[in-house]
């Protein structure tokens, strides 16, 4: 596609990175519920709906370099467009990691994985606010939103440890449980690693405001 003006341009890619956005924030729905649910065919879904995000980002790829080739944009403009490839990756990422938890969701089998639910759903839920709430600061390059979605990680990475301190503390008790608890810890720590992606979204955010690199993902 090709544009005539940059403001179009940079509208276009918008839309692209809102349908990437709603394509991740149901897959990660979708992958937890497979791991709740015990929901074999919906893990496969997920994982068959990898390449539509990958798409997508290639697509914002292509579109922002054409953009620079064409329209010579000025340089806050530049930065935009070159910080939008870079929020293209991370959101691409977060996508890998609703696949894996997809994975988790398979390898289990049937295997009963009511415990942690209620602090899993929980992360989940936090995540896809992040999610969308992170990619719509970073459209309407809202800095003071974005700095107010990463606060949303600190819930993610407490939940992990102490939800990771609770399953080792089960496992003492419940030896045979050990193999669905280093399951259930593989699915936490990708939901964590979609926060910490999501809080790199914000970082670039931040930048495309004030020009400068903070670093809030610690």
């Amino acid at each position: 596609m090709s544009y005539r003006t940059l403001e179009s341009g940079i509208a276009g890619i918008n839309r692209k990175l809102m349908a990437m956005e709603a394509e991740v924030e149901s897959q990660v729905e979708l992958a937890v519920r497979s791991l709740l649910e015990r929901d074999i065919e919906m893990a496969e879904e997920v994982k068959s709906r990898d390449g539509i995000v990958d798409a997508l980002m290639r697509q914002v790829e292509d579109e922002a370099v054409r953009i620079i080739a064409t329209l010579q944009p000025v340089a806050s403009d530049l930065r935009i467009l070159f910080t939008t490839v870079k929020v293209v990756t991370d959101l691409e990422r977060a996508g890998d990691h609703a696949v894996d938890i997809a994975r988790v969701s398979t390898n289990l089998g049937d295997e009963e994985v009511s415990f942690l639910a209620g602090e899993i759903r929980a992360m989940k839920d936090t995540c896809i606010r992040m999610i969308r709430e992170g990619l719509d600061s970073f459209v309407s390059l809202d800095s003071e939103k974005a700095y107010e979605v990463t606060k949303l990680d600190d819930f993610i990475d407490d939940n992990y440890v102490a939800s990771v301190r609770k399953l080792y503390a089960f496992v003492k008790e419940e030896p045979q449980f050990a193999r669905t608890a280093a399951q259930l810890n593989f699915a936490m720590k990708y939901l964590e690693r979609i926060g910490d992606h999501m809080t790199n979204v914000c970082e670039w955010t931040i930048y495309i405001k004030t020009g400068e690199h903070v670093e809030l993902n610690l």
